[in-house]
């Protein structure tokens, strides 16, 4: 290992990192170059005795490991025993904790109180101690830690269970994230009859399976993006100034990135009836939003080496959709993507979630009597066939939309429509 990977001016220490979005936030923020540095934890001494930084963020698994390595720490992160922010003051390294404001803005934003409120905290790390500093600056009722092993500080998940009257769960643990564990949940909420809100500090993929859960029983919910933009502004504040210097005008800077990043890194998902224009919309839009397209019905030709009606010909409708289910998990959870996607697609609920978890969902309402049936779907070669699957469809699509667009106009000018909504309504 040599010195050259610790050489940065500004950064970001830990591991995994590929998916961070903080390059892109510091370089709006304070227009600094902003380096991504991995780490093995064995490589933590190296790093601190090179010492050429200006100033680093820190995120897991590092956010306590960097405490040591410090000359000095903000008394709010000594408190939380995590740090997520060090600055080099004329060779001196200072520790901070901005995560605590960022998640205090995201409650904020998302009006979400936790005033006098029974709190299930789910993890023990860093952003956990955040959680539960924030818990007991903002005055709720009684905070539960929940770990796998209980300990003086925690409960077990089996004991979280038990307790009937959590009204705010905050998950802090890594379970949902794009990779592994993108199809876990950390804990079931079957049986928390009062709960109010979950904030799930995952922003990737946009809605974790534990968010979709908390959705579909009606529960308010927030992912942690605004909480990763609000924590960068607040560090590059300190990376800059040595201090923050939070002004109205600053913070609707942070406010607009939010939107903007919100808008970039959803997919656009169209969704509706064969024949509704779902390919010709998607080639437009791809093109006017110069982003990746990504034809469900196409992948699966490539991959079988068959048109789509001729699979279900041959080998059957359950085979197709088997196949259908495994390329939309394949490709749902990547960012910033046209999407479009079969007409059945929409069937089985794991297509659902897995499109609803990181995209915007357009239905492309075209009326019944506008649709054609074709002998190269072989679900709707026939008016009557075709009659009879729109019946069957239309609730789904309207239930799973985002927005509905009726099908009055041009398709150049629906594709103009969509990017309009898309990055504005977002």
């Amino acid at each position: 290992m040599t010195k050259n990977k610790f050489n940065f001016e500004y950064g970001l220490i830990g591991n995994p990192l590929e998916q961070s979005y903080s390059p892109t936030l510091h370089k709006i923020f304070g227009q600094y170059d902003y380096q991504l540095c991995p780490l093995e934890s064995s490589e933590l001494d190296a790093f601190f005795e090179a010492s050429q930084f200006n100033a680093t963020n820190v995120t897991i698994p590092y956010k306590e490991a960097v405490i040591p390595y410090l000359d000095d720490i903000d008394p709010l992160a000594k408190t939380i025993q995590a740090v997520n922010t060090i600055v080099n003051i004329e060779g001196k390294l200072m520790g901070y904790n901005t995560d605590i404001l960022g998640m205090k803005a995201l409650l904020e934003k998302n009006q979400i109180s936790l005033l006098n409120k029974n709190i299930l905290i789910l993890g023990t790390g860093g952003t956990a101690k955040t959680a539960k500093t924030l818990c007991q600056e903002l005055k709720s009722r009684n905070i539960y830690l929940v770990s796998r092993k209980k300990t003086d500080d925690t409960i077990t998940y089996q004991q979280a269970q038990q307790i009937d009257d959590i009204e705010i769960i905050i998950n802090t643990t890594p379970l949902g994230m794009y990779g592994e564990t993108l199809d876990q949940t950390p804990i079931s909420l079957e049986s928390f009859k009062k709960l109010e809100a979950v904030v799930d500090v995952i922003y990737n993929p946009l809605k974790t399976r534990f968010i979709l859960e908390a959705e579909s029983k009606g529960i308010k919910t927030c992912n942690g993006l605004y909480m990763l933009i609000m924590q960068a502004y607040y560090a590059s504040q300190l990376f800059l100034y040595h201090e923050i210097i939070a002004d109205q005008i600053s913070l609707k800077l942070a406010d607009q990135v939010y939107q903007q990043l919100l808008s970039e890194k959803a997919n656009i998902v169209l969704i509706g009836m064969p024949s509704s224009g779902k390919t010709t919309i998607a080639k437009l839009l791809a093109n006017i939003t110069k982003r990746p397209l990504i034809d469900t019905d196409m992948l699966i030709e490539e991959r079988e080496h068959l048109h789509p009606a001729e699979i279900i010909r041959q080998k059957g409708e359950a085979y197709f959709r088997q196949i259908e289910q495994e390329i939309i998990s394949d490709i749902a959870y990547h960012s910033g993507q046209i999407i479009a996607t079969g007409g059945g697609s929409i069937l089985a609920t794991k297509n659902q979630a897995a499109l609803k978890a990181n995209s915007k969902i357009y239905f492309l309402d075209r009326p019944l009597d506008e649709l054609k049936p074709s002998a190269s779907r072989p679900l709707s070669s026939t008016f009557s066939a075709l009659e009879k699957t729109y019946q069957a469809r239309y609730p789904i699509y309207k239930e799973l939309a985002d927005e509905i667009i009726v099908i009055d106009k041009s398709a150049s000018e629906i594709a103009k429509k969509i990017k309009e909504v898309h990055y504005n309504v977002n």
